[in-house]
């Protein structure tokens, strides 16, 4: 299955702009606006509930609403909590205690996407069902936030390449 075409579309105007997306300037709220929610959109997500739905039954719920990443479908149609951590290059990412408690609770719904090497030509996603139970999260600052080592989450999940499906 290839990328749709909206996907290739976003992919080539990061390219082409690179530097200013890369660059400290441009903020989180600016790459969500202009790439993370029209990502979601050609997937067939209603990233602005334009159905109507009540809370409970949204198919995104931004990070605002329930302090933890958003909700999407999975290619089967179930619905995924999804918390996204990005580095610029690779290294150990950190949770804060609101996002493990989250997704602790939320266990097999729960999904961590660790994009790294996003200032590169070629940024790698990994995507891991129910992290809180298949990683070893070390406890920093009273429960504040959690480190999580490179070498744990490397071996979780699996690697999807540019294009590939997701699991």
């Amino acid at each position: 299955m290839s990328a749709p075409k909206e996907i290739k579309r976003l992919v080539e105007r990061f390219q082409e702009n690179r530097d200013v997306y890369c660059s400290s300037a441009y903020n989180e709220a600016q790459a969500r606006h202009e790439f993370i929610d029209p990502f979601f959109k050609a997937l067939g997500c209603d990233v602005n509930n334009e159905k109507g739905y009540a809370e409970a039954y949204k198919e995104v719920i931004h990070e605002d609403a329930i302090k933890v990443g958003g909700a999407t479908k999975a290619p089967d149609g179930e619905k995924r909590f999804i918390e996204v951590k990005g580095r610029a290059e690779s290294g150990p990412i950190v949770l804060t205690g609101a996002e493990v408690d989250k997704l602790c609770q939320l266990g097999l719904r729960a999904w961590l996407y660790i994009v790294t090497f996003c200032k590169s030509d070629q940024p790698r996603l990994r995507i891991i069902q129910d992290p809180i139970s298949t990683l070893s999260p070390e406890m920093l600052c009273r429960q504040i936030q959690y480190l999580v080592a490179e070498d744990d989450w490397i071996r979780q999940g699996q690697e999807v390449s540019a294009g590939g499906n997701l699991p």
